[in-house]
């Protein structure tokens, strides 16, 4: 007899990322390019002059999918090391497929809703976020996630697989997160772990009942940050090339925001190169003459408090998971697990505002927190470490 499971969430989680992406095996020249113009760019990836091997690797690019098939063989058999460094990243570059955004143009809601099914072991997530329609299925032998959305402004359906969650992560950290933030958005990743109050009903239904309101949207989502940059780019007409720069500076924050905060020195590590990868991207949008990205991305670098946190859908406020060692935080007195409720007098309810409120507040933070179940107030002051003041209780 088959044994059904079915949990339905509505309005649960916080934003899920993704990304609109560029289809550029799709995208070429408007003339298919010879063979021997291929071989001859490949050949000149190893030039000693940067200048023609940025030419070529552009125009390699440029090509697509015609070129694929001398980069690999190029990337795998060429004397030259050089050649082949250069060769493996076009193809990297070429292959790898940008998760869906979510659809532009269309009326939308905060709405999200999550339903879930257990089938005779095998579990499937349905997540509709904003429009854009996510399934994943969980089987003995590895997972199955299909996201279903707009790329370039077009509808498009790309579906991910793997072994296991590790290895999605090494192939694309954006279909990851995304993966990840599905799973860990309902606690499914740990047996027994379906947060808030089960009501069991009949034909074997389980219905979950959220114990608190809904937190709203989150920050770091990437769909929705290369959406608005893609029609910016497009308003000022931006050379292909530098629209290029733009969506490889993105896709290094994609490939550097999957750190643990148990790793340690590690993750200290990893929070630093994402936070370069997010310096790096609002450098070039300024020099490219383009919008600041604002609370899409960590406050920049003087501001910035050097934390990993997370919405805390227990009590509300925002959960501090990890404090980077001599960052902004750590001489605040902020530590891991404290749950921050106010900026200079002002609610903390989701991470874009924590930003938002962090970034006005270059100087003399104020923070009111709970840790440990007591209520306490940590003011910046620029002293010397061996005076930093840890807080006092309210």
């Amino acid at each position: 007899m088959r044994r059904v499971a079915i949990v339905t969430l509505i309005g649960l989680f916080a934003t899920l990322a993704g990304s609109a992406g560029q289809a550029e095996l799709a995208d070429g020249p408007t003339t298919a390019p010879d063979s021997g113009e291929v071989q001859s760019l490949v050949s000149k990836l190893g030039d000693p002059d940067f200048r023609v091997r940025r030419d070529a690797s552009n125009r390699l690019r440029e090509i697509g999918a015609a070129a694929l098939g001398a980069l690999k063989q190029a990337a795998e058999d060429a004397a030259n090391p050089e050649v082949r460094s250069r060769a493996a990243q076009i193809v990297r570059t070429l292959e790898y497929r940008h998760v869906p955004g979510r659809p532009m143009h269309q009326n939308r809601t905060r709405f999200r809703s999550v339903n879930m099914r257990i089938i005779n072991g095998q579990r499937a997530i349905d997540v509709n976020d904003e429009g854009r329609q996510i399934r994943i299925v969980t089987r003995a032998d590895g997972i199955e996630m299909t996201v279903t959305g707009e790329t370039d402004g077009h509808p498009s359906t790309e579906t991910y697989k793997a072994d296991s969650p590790e290895q999605l992560r090494s192939e694309n950290p954006e279909a990851f997160a995304l993966y990840d933030r599905c799973s860990r958005g309902i606690g499914v990743e740990e047996a027994g772990g379906m947060p808030g109050n089960l009501i069991i009903q009949g034909q074997g239904n389980i219905v979950l009942v959220p114990p608190m309101p809904m937190i709203r949207g989150g920050a770091d989502d990437l769909g929705a940050l290369r959406d608005r940059l893609e029609q910016q780019m497009a308003n000022i007409k931006l050379a292909p090339e530098k629209k290029q720069q733009v969506h490889e500076a993105i896709d290094k924050i994609a490939q550097s925001m999957n750190f643990n905060a148990a790793a340690g020195g590690q993750a200290d590590d990893r929070i630093a190169a994402y936070d370069k990868a997010c310096d790096d991207l609002r450098r070039l949008l300024s020099e490219l003459n383009l919008p600041d990205p604002g609370e899409a991305l960590p406050p920049p670098k003087g501001a910035r408090l050097g934390v990993s946190v997370q919405p805390d859908i227990t009590t509300g406020g925002i959960g501090v998971s990890h404090v980077v060692p001599n960052s902004r935080a750590d001489r605040i007195g902020l530590q891991t697990d404290d749950v921050i409720r106010k900026i200079n007098g002002k609610d903390v309810e989701d991470v874009k505002q924590l930003r938002r409120l962090v970034t006005e507040h270059s100087k003399g933070l104020v923070v009111d927190i709970t840790r440990d179940g007591r209520e306490i107030r940590l003011q910046e002051k620029e002293e010397p470490d061996s005076q930093r003041r840890h807080g006092e209780e309210k």
